[in-house]
């Protein structure tokens, strides 16, 4: 009686071990898929995406990054973010700033491409925490506006021409009626 209840612990016991078993993995499985999910959201988001740690290393990047910048990601990942962007200085302490304090922050540069070409973009950036809370890094993403400040800058100048032109029209009707 004593080895038929003790074999039927032991069964218990095992099964519940497995059923413990199958849970951890059906979890882990979950947890694999929503990383994989989470890394093609990263992927295929066509704003410009990367991540520095508290030194400005660049540790990742998205596709449209490496399109933005004309680079391979393998010429951007481990490597300062001084190396691809332009005014350093503020970048390293906007970055300082948001490590030290949390939270986000926008602000519009002009930057210098590697091919030396100039964009102006919008800069957004958010400290990504690690699960105990502190920060792990800077998760920034850039908007592209140079199109929009060029059509900004053409109108100005149109509206200067014509203020200019008018301006000369007037004191040429001024001048021809004295």
């Amino acid at each position: 009686l004593v080895a038929s209840i003790a074999i039927l612990v032991i069964i218990i016991m095992a099964y519940l071990a497995m059923r413990s078993m199958r849970a951890r993995d059906r979890a882990r499985s979950r947890l694999v898929e929503q990383l994989s999910f989470t890394e093609k959201l990263l992927e295929i988001s066509p704003l410009p995406i990367y991540l520095v740690d508290s030194q400005g290393v660049i540790i990742v990047v998205n596709q449209a990054l490496e399109s933005f910048f004309g680079l391979k990601r393998e010429q951007l990942l481990n490597q300062p973010t001084s190396k691809f962007l332009s005014d350093q200085h503020s970048q390293q302490m906007n970055n300082q700033f948001l490590l030290s304090h949390g939270g986000q922050v926008s602000y519009e540069r002009r930057l210098v491409m590697p091919d030396g070409a100039e964009r102006d973009v919008l800069l957004n950036k958010v400290v990504v925490s690690n699960d105990d809370g502190l920060p792990r890094g800077v998760l920034a993403v850039i908007l592209d506006v140079t199109r929009f400040r060029d059509a900004e800058r053409a109108t100005l100048q149109a509206r200067d021409a014509a203020e200019n032109a008018s301006r000369t029209k007037s004191e040429f009707i001024s001048n021809m009626s004295h």
